[in-house]
């Protein structure tokens, strides 16, 4: 029997969004009808990140959230009594909305939270002290998300298992399917440099703490023989590019469209990944990692225990000490002087992609986890169909924005 999974809340979507589309389409393809009831956020795309560093303006938010709360329980409640929904998905951001799905759904209720709001914006990015009084109020956003939902999903296991530690909740409720990357249907070949020319390498990322930007500066600045074309980073990281760098830094823009990264990406030899820190850092995969592996190209990125899990060090990607300036510089030595190692090391990212990241990728790991999850809950329907027999349902629209 195929289930019919309603996703409600409101998203974000477009180019720098893909996690959302990604996991409807997968939902679509492991064998469920998706509908959407979605309706439009009171912020939208980076103007939230903006909102998260002004506590004050969080009771304005909240009290124009009133009226996307009301217009979701409406059509909420006008499809529930339709009949024949199975489960509900909130997708992120959905630590507000899915405690309003929870008001009027009490069938099976999965939230992708994605990011822990108090670990991104406490640990990570350190925009409040822990224990502040904005600080509580993000950990206490958290822990009421995850409760309202029956699962919880996250990006990797190491970081179901750090949300379910910082919430206090069972490590039952929490589950992961990973990032991906749509990416190109062939890849061509790294080529490497040339005697005498530069590896060229390129970072690009919006230069938040997990990324590292400082600490590849300072790396890059002790070898020799090196290029970096930067896209992003914040305005003292790309002035610190141009001061360590000089005309070995090539500067583009602070946001580009993707089409244009995914250009940058196809003519570096080396893309470099995260190089931070934090306890958050250690336990997820960033988007640039799939982005350069669906690419084939050849990937530098920390040590951690979220990339052991799913790339193979010195097959699939090259790895350093997290923060160590020193040991990102002798991993980058140690391609100049055998760059011949490129072309195996791209080779195998496209098969890493593939194996981890892909759209099947991600198929098969959230349809694992409806089979395992869902089946189990109050009023689930049981079973997936066999993949022979699952349809490739379209997606109804009940509510858009």
């Amino acid at each position: 029997m195929t289930r019919t999974v309603l996703v409600a809340g409101h998203w974000d979507d477009g180019p720098g969004y893909p996690r959302t589309e990604l996991l409807l389409g997968a939902l679509a393809r492991c064998g469920c009808h998706v509908e959407e009831c979605r309706v439009p956020a009171p912020a939208r795309g980076t103007t939230k990140v903006g909102l998260v560093k002004r506590p004050w303006r969080w009771p304005g938010y909240w009290l124009a959230s009133r009226g996307t709360r009301a217009r979701l329980v409406r059509e909420l409640r006008r499809r529930i009594a339709e009949g024949g929904v199975d489960a509900v998905l909130v997708p992120y951001p959905g630590h507000i909305a899915v405690r309003w799905v929870r008001s009027v759904w009490r069938g099976p209720l999965l939230l992708d939270l994605f990011l822990s709001a108090h670990s991104t914006a406490v640990e990570d990015r350190a925009l409040f002290s822990p224990g502040s009084v904005p600080a509580r109020l993000l950990a206490h956003l958290d822990r009421r998300a995850c409760e309202a939902a029956d699962v919880v999903l996250l990006d990797t296991q190491e970081h179901a298992e750090l949300v379910a530690t910082t919430t206090g909740l069972p490590r039952t409720r929490f589950d992961w399917v990973p990032i991906g990357d749509v990416g190109p249907s062939a890849v061509a070949p790294v080529v490497p440099p040339a005697p005498g020319e530069p590896l060229r390498l390129l970072f690009f990322g919006t230069g938040v703490p997990l990324h590292g930007l400082p600490t590849w500066l300072a790396a890059i600045a002790r070898v020799e023989g090196v290029t970096l074309e930067l896209y992003g980073g914040d305005e003292d990281s790309r002035a610190q590019a141009r001061s360590l760098l000089g005309a070995r830094a090539i500067i583009g823009p602070r946001f580009a469209p993707m089409g244009e990264l995914r250009e940058a990406i196809d003519r570096a030899h080396l893309v470099l990944g995260i190089a931070g820190t934090s306890e958050k850092a250690r336990r997820v995969v960033p988007f640039k990692v799939a982005h350069a592996l669906a690419h084939g190209r050849p990937l530098l990125t920390a040590d951690t225990p979220a990339i052991r899990r799913q790339l193979v060090p010195e097959r699939d990607c090259l790895l350093a000490n997290a923060g160590d300036v020193e040991s990102f510089a002798q991993a980058l030595r140690a391609v100049v002087a055998a760059p011949q190692r490129l072309v195996s090391l791209g080779a195998a990212a496209r098969l890493a992609w593939q194996r981890a990241f892909s759209p099947a990728a991600i198929e098969a790991r959230l349809a694992a986890v409806i089979d395992a999850r869902l089946g189990a809950l109050p009023g689930a329907t049981p079973g997936l169909p066999s993949p022979a027999d699952r349809p490739r349902g379209p997606r109804l629209v009940v509510s858009s924005s």
